[in-house]
Protein backbone atom coordinates (compact mmCIF):
# COMPACT_ATOMS: atom_id res chain seq x y z
CA UNK A 1 0.00 0.00 0.00
CA UNK A 2 2.96 2.43 0.37
CA UNK A 3 3.91 2.15 -3.49
CA UNK A 4 0.39 3.06 -4.17
CA UNK A 5 0.32 5.66 -1.82
CA UNK A 6 3.18 7.32 -3.55
CA UNK A 7 2.48 6.61 -7.31
CA UNK A 8 -1.07 8.72 -6.08
CA UNK A 9 0.94 11.11 -4.52
CA UNK A 10 3.07 11.35 -8.10
CA UNK A 11 0.10 11.47 -10.54
CA UNK A 12 -1.84 14.31 -8.26
CA UNK A 13 1.56 16.21 -8.62
CA UNK A 14 2.01 15.79 -12.25
CA UNK A 15 -1.25 16.23 -12.79
CA UNK A 16 -3.13 18.81 -10.56
CA UNK A 17 -1.99 22.39 -9.97
CA UNK A 18 -1.42 23.79 -6.44
CA UNK A 19 -3.52 27.05 -4.81
CA UNK A 20 -3.59 28.09 -1.91
CA UNK A 21 -5.83 25.68 -0.28
CA UNK A 22 -4.02 22.62 -1.66
CA UNK A 23 -4.58 20.84 -4.84
CA UNK A 24 -7.10 22.40 -7.30
CA UNK A 25 -10.46 20.57 -7.08
CA UNK A 26 -11.55 21.87 -10.26
CA UNK A 27 -8.76 21.88 -12.74
CA UNK A 28 -5.72 20.24 -14.37
CA UNK A 29 -2.61 20.69 -16.43
CA UNK A 30 -4.13 20.51 -20.09
CA UNK A 31 -0.35 18.84 -21.24
CA UNK A 32 0.60 15.73 -23.23
CA UNK A 33 1.44 13.06 -19.81
CA UNK A 34 3.04 10.74 -22.33
CA UNK A 35 5.01 13.14 -23.98
CA UNK A 36 6.29 14.80 -20.11
CA UNK A 37 7.08 11.22 -18.26
CA UNK A 38 8.62 10.37 -21.53
CA UNK A 39 11.02 13.80 -21.55
CA UNK A 40 12.06 12.55 -17.62
CA UNK A 41 10.30 15.24 -15.91
CA UNK A 42 8.80 14.19 -12.41
CA UNK A 43 7.64 17.76 -11.36
CA UNK A 44 5.21 20.14 -12.28
CA UNK A 45 5.84 23.48 -14.22
CA UNK A 46 3.53 26.16 -12.75
CA UNK A 47 3.25 27.60 -16.01
CA UNK A 48 1.63 24.89 -17.82
CA UNK A 49 -1.83 25.86 -19.21
CA UNK A 50 -4.45 24.54 -16.85
CA UNK A 51 -8.03 23.00 -18.08
CA UNK A 52 -11.70 22.16 -16.62
CA UNK A 53 -11.21 18.51 -14.82
CA UNK A 54 -12.29 16.09 -17.83
CA UNK A 55 -12.18 12.41 -15.96
CA UNK A 56 -14.65 13.11 -13.59
CA UNK A 57 -13.53 13.66 -10.06
CA UNK A 58 -12.42 11.06 -7.12
CA UNK A 59 -14.40 11.47 -4.16
CA UNK A 60 -13.53 10.92 -0.60
CA UNK A 61 -15.52 8.20 1.50
CA UNK A 62 -13.49 7.82 4.34
CA UNK A 63 -15.60 10.37 6.45
CA UNK A 64 -18.58 9.75 5.07
CA UNK A 65 -18.81 6.28 3.37
CA UNK A 66 -21.30 6.38 1.01
CA UNK A 67 -22.55 8.75 -1.69
CA UNK A 68 -23.91 11.73 -1.79
CA UNK A 69 -26.31 13.26 -4.02
CA UNK A 70 -24.38 15.79 -5.06
CA UNK A 71 -21.61 13.38 -5.62
CA UNK A 72 -23.75 10.87 -7.62
CA UNK A 73 -24.94 13.68 -9.64
CA UNK A 74 -21.80 15.99 -9.95
CA UNK A 75 -22.45 18.80 -8.26
CA UNK A 76 -18.86 20.00 -7.84
CA UNK A 77 -16.69 23.22 -8.87
CA UNK A 78 -19.27 25.65 -11.07
CA UNK A 79 -21.78 23.34 -9.79
CA UNK A 80 -21.12 23.54 -6.08
CA UNK A 81 -24.24 25.98 -5.15
CA UNK A 82 -26.76 23.40 -6.14
CA UNK A 83 -27.05 21.86 -3.17
CA UNK A 84 -27.53 25.20 -1.52
CA UNK A 85 -30.24 25.82 -4.28
CA UNK A 86 -32.27 22.77 -3.24
CA UNK A 87 -32.17 23.49 0.00
CA UNK A 88 -33.91 26.80 -0.11
CA UNK A 89 -36.56 25.33 -2.17
CA UNK A 90 -36.98 22.70 0.39
CA UNK A 91 -37.67 26.01 2.87
CA UNK A 92 -40.02 27.69 0.29
CA UNK A 93 -41.85 24.36 0.37
CA UNK A 94 -42.12 24.39 3.57
CA UNK A 95 -43.05 27.90 3.95
CA UNK A 96 -46.65 27.15 1.41
CA UNK A 97 -46.98 23.44 2.86
CA UNK A 98 -47.44 24.92 6.10
CA UNK A 99 -50.17 27.81 5.04
CA UNK A 100 -51.50 25.17 2.68
CA UNK A 101 -51.98 22.48 5.53
CA UNK A 102 -53.04 24.79 7.86
CA UNK A 103 -56.05 25.87 5.76
CA UNK A 104 -56.79 22.01 5.38
CA UNK A 105 -56.24 21.66 9.16
CA UNK A 106 -58.67 24.58 9.52
CA UNK A 107 -61.98 23.52 7.27
CA UNK A 108 -61.02 19.64 7.65
CA UNK A 109 -59.43 18.81 10.58
CA UNK A 110 -56.14 18.16 12.09
CA UNK A 111 -56.19 14.10 11.04
CA UNK A 112 -57.12 15.16 7.60
CA UNK A 113 -53.91 17.22 7.48
CA UNK A 114 -52.10 15.20 8.83
CA UNK A 115 -52.45 12.22 6.70
CA UNK A 116 -52.09 14.09 3.37
CA UNK A 117 -48.84 15.83 4.53
CA UNK A 118 -47.40 12.59 5.65
CA UNK A 119 -48.72 10.49 2.58
CA UNK A 120 -47.96 12.96 0.23
CA UNK A 121 -44.15 13.09 2.33
CA UNK A 122 -43.77 9.82 1.89
CA UNK A 123 -44.37 9.88 -1.63
CA UNK A 124 -41.76 12.99 -2.75
CA UNK A 125 -39.41 11.47 -0.14
CA UNK A 126 -39.00 7.87 -2.17
CA UNK A 127 -39.47 9.86 -5.37
CA UNK A 128 -36.69 11.41 -4.51
CA UNK A 129 -34.30 8.50 -3.82
CA UNK A 130 -34.66 8.16 -8.06
CA UNK A 131 -34.30 11.46 -9.44
CA UNK A 132 -31.72 12.07 -12.08
CA UNK A 133 -31.46 15.40 -12.15
CA UNK A 134 -31.24 18.76 -10.22
CA UNK A 135 -34.56 20.12 -11.05
CA UNK A 136 -35.92 16.32 -10.69
CA UNK A 137 -34.32 16.39 -7.19
CA UNK A 138 -35.37 19.80 -6.33
CA UNK A 139 -38.90 19.30 -7.50
CA UNK A 140 -39.11 16.44 -4.86
CA UNK A 141 -37.35 18.25 -2.06
CA UNK A 142 -40.04 21.42 -2.49
CA UNK A 143 -42.66 18.65 -1.91
CA UNK A 144 -40.69 16.89 1.00
CA UNK A 145 -40.62 20.43 2.58
CA UNK A 146 -44.28 21.32 1.69
CA UNK A 147 -45.12 18.16 3.75
CA UNK A 148 -42.72 19.39 6.64
CA UNK A 149 -45.56 20.68 8.96
CA UNK A 150 -44.75 20.71 12.61
CA UNK A 151 -47.34 18.46 14.62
Amino acid sequence: TNLRYLLLRFRLSLAIPVNREGYSRCSMYDVNYTEILLNGSHVPDPSWPTKDCQQGWEFNYTTVPYASVASELGWVCQYDALPTIAQSIFFIGAIFGGLIFGWVADQYGRIPALLGANLMGFLAGVATAFTGSFWQFTLCRFFVGFCNIEK
